[in-house]
C-alpha cells in the first residue's frame, strides 16, 4: 500500500497545489534532510529511502520521518520513468498520521535546476515545497489532498540528483512557509 500512496499523493499534491502569493502571511517554517533514489513503481520491497523533515506551523512541530522517495513527472502530471520527459523532479518525505491520513512535504524542482552539488533558493519558480494532508480511503485510494503552506524562501541543497529509476537523490532543506 505504501508505494501507491506515493504516487497517489503526489497526483493529489499536483492537483492542489500552487505557489503562494506574496501577501500569504508567515505561519512557519521546515528543515530537514533526505536520501532516497527515483522511485521504481512495482519494486519490492519498494524502493523507498530516508527522511526527516520538521515541520512548524503556528507554533505546532510535525516530524515527517517515516520515508522518502522521488520521482520524475511529466506534463500530464503523472510519473515517468523517462527523464528526458519530466517536467519537474520531486521529492516527498512522508509521515503516517493514521491509517487514512499521510502527511507529506514535497520539493518540485525544474529539471534545469535538477543538478548535484547545488544549492537554489526556493523562489515559488524553479523550487518549491508544499506542506500537506493526504487522505485514502479503505482501499489506499488517494481521496483528498490539502495543502497547508507552501515555500516562500529558504534553501535547498542538492547532493545527488538522479534522474532515472533507482538512481540516488539526497539534500537538505532550510524553508519558510505561508499558508491560509
Amino acid at each position: 500500500m505504501q508505494a501507491r500512496c506515493f504516487v497517489g499523493s503526489a497526483i493529489a499534491l499536483t492537483l492542489a497545489g500552487c505557489a503562494p502569493e506574496p501577501s500569504d502571511p508567515l505561519v512557519g517554517d521546515a528543515s530537514g534532510s533526505f536520501d532516497c533514489e527515483i522511485f521504481l513503481p512495482g519494486a519490492n520491497p519498494a524502493n523507498t529511502g530516508d527522511g526527516a523533515v520538521t515541520v512548524t506551523l503556528d507554533g505546532r512541530e510535525r516530524v515527517l520521518a517515516q520515508s522518502a522517495a522521488a520521482f520524475a513527472i511529466d506534463d500530464a502530471d503523472n510519473q515517468t520513468l523517462d527523464p528526458a520527459t519530466a517536467i519537474y523532479f520531486a521529492v516527498q518525505v512522508v509521515q503516517y498520521v493514521s491509517e487514512t491520513t499521510l502527511e507529506v512535504f514535497e520539493v518540485r524542482v525544474l529539471p534545469d535546476s535538477w543538478v548535484a552539488d547545488t544549492v537554489l533558493p526556493f523562489d515559488g519558480e524553479d523550487v518549491v515545497g508544499f506542506f500537506g494532508t493526504v487522505t485514502f480511503d479503505a482501499n489506499g485510494t488517494a481521496v483528498g489532498a490539502e495543502i497547508d503552506a507552501s515555500s516562500t524562501d529558504g534553501e535547498l541543497t542538492l547532493g545527488e540528483a538522479g534522474r532515472d529509476p533507482r538512481a540516488p537523490v539526497s539534500g537538505t532543506l532550510v524553508v519558510e512557509l505561508a499558508g491560509d
